[in-house]
């Protein structure tokens, strides 16, 4: 069987492209539905503020829905974007 993707975005891939990769992923699998997500962050670095590899606030919204995460040793991921359009990203 061929597994679609979809990927959730968010600035540091912290929170809530976190929250929504696992929320997909746990009513795919309850559904037996092809289809499985993946996220990533669009900010060059992560806060300084995000401690650990998934913000406490998004384990607990998931675990009150008895979710228990896949990926929630799995520290933020970035989009790789190519050099020159980071630069013109930064850009005023």
């Amino acid at each position: 069987m061929h597994v679609r993707k979809v990927l959730f975005l968010c600035s540091g891939n912290y929170y809530r492209s976190r929250y929504a990769e696992e929320l997909f992923n746990h009513h795919a699998r309850e559904v037996d539905l092809a289809w499985a997500a993946f996220s990533r962050g669009l900010a060059e670095k992560g806060s300084t503020e995000n401690i650990g590899p998934m913000s406490r606030f998004a384990l607990a919204a998931l675990q009150a829905k008895t979710i228990m995460p896949e990926g929630m040793a799995r520290y933020p991921a970035r989009v790789p974007w190519p050099t020159s359009i980071r630069r013109n990203l930064s850009s005023p």
